[in-house]
């Protein structure tokens, strides 16, 4: 015979039963949501990765010549960037309508953010004839020298009378005096901040060629032909020379910083300048080429707008070059209105 007991459970122990069997039901329920959402993640994040992969490929550029490291230079993405896009199409447009109203021939550019490494161009990778352009690795080739023969920038070159050429530069500002000896530093600067080619010749004369060779070989760019008149260059492949002086990847921080402060005195006033608001802070160099019948005029350089970076390289060819400056102008203030509002 059974006898049934009855007792009356205590109201607590049930709802201590309650919340024990609550609180492992909310982590079972946890736990398998979590792994859902994790799975689904995993999903996207490698459907990313893939597309990424597939479509916008990356190149690392180091520093060779040493036995255990390789210094990276730059870090590049072949993918123009989205968040640039409407840049690029407003200049792009502008660049279409100076081509159908005769003001140039051609015109191409490069623009990077340095902090976000994105950029965006139009026929980037065209290649056009520098000019004064080239003086920016002649600049990078004797500070490089400069390192490795520390003293080089106080010596001095005497320079006797202007040298023959057959170039005839419209912008011109200040000459070397003839019949005066310059140390480097000051040659230096005639040649970045004047864009003198008579100090320029006395800097070609005693650079030991080498450095300068290797300088474009380093930043993966072809050695001049010794035969040749110019050096065709890109505003894409151009634009290395810059960002080896802002990242500092090339030359040592100090002879960097030295560089870009020349280079902050370019007194070229016809292109970006003009386009941009007075207060703004920028390292640049202009080139002019070509012949009597099509010039061709360049500007490259680093615009500091609300205390970031952004390099612009502008190239373009025509008939006239005071249009060509303007178009260069523009472009600077296209460029300036669409990131500072941004």
């Amino acid at each position: 015979m059974l006898v049934f007991i009855k007792r009356k459970i205590p109201l607590y122990y049930v709802a201590l039963i309650s919340i024990v069997f609550t609180g492992f039901a909310y982590v079972f329920l946890k736990n398998k949501m979590q792994e859902s959402a994790d799975d689904k993640l995993n999903v996207n994040f490698n459907t990313l990765s893939s597309t990424l992969a597939a479509y916008c490929n990356f190149h690392v550029e180091r520093l060779s010549g040493f036995n255990y490291i390789g210094p990276v230079l730059f870090v590049e993405t072949q993918c123009q960037s989205a968040q640039y896009a409407s840049l690029k199409n407003k200049i792009v447009s502008y660049i279409e309508l100076q081509k159908q109203t005769g003001n140039i021939e051609q015109a191409s550019f490069y623009f990077r953010d340095t902090e976000k490494t994105e950029w965006a161009g139009y026929n980037e990778d065209e290649k056009y004839n520098p000019g004064s352009l080239m003086k920016v690795p002649e600049l990078i080739s004797y500070l490089r020298l400069e390192e490795d023969k520390p003293g080089t920038l106080n010596k001095e070159y005497f320079y006797a009378a202007p040298f023959i050429t057959e170039k005839n530069p419209v912008f011109i500002s200040k000459p070397l005096q003839p019949g005066k000896s310059y140390s480097v530093k000051e040659l230096l600067q005639y040649m970045i901040t004047y864009s003198d080619n008579n100090a320029t010749v006395v800097l070609d004369q005693h650079l030991d060629q080498r450095y300068f060779k290797k300088t474009l070989t380093d930043l993966s760019l072809p050695i001049p032909d010794s035969m040749a008149i110019n050096y065709p260059i890109s505003p894409r492949d151009f634009s290395l020379f810059f960002r080896a002086i802002y990242n500092a990847s090339y030359l040592t921080i100090p002879h960097s910083e030295y560089a870009a402060e020349l280079l902050s005195t370019c007194n070229f006033k016809e292109g970006f300048a003009k386009g941009l608001p007075a207060s703004v802070k920028m390292i640049h160099k202009f080139g002019e080429s070509g012949s009597t019948q099509v010039h061709q005029l360049h500007e490259s350089g680093i615009i500091y707008i609300n205390n970031k970076p952004y390099i612009l390289t502008v190239m373009t060819k025509g008939t006239d070059l005071k249009k060509l400056a303007t178009v260069i102008s523009d472009i600077a203030g296209i460029m300036y209105q669409q990131v500072s509002t941004s």
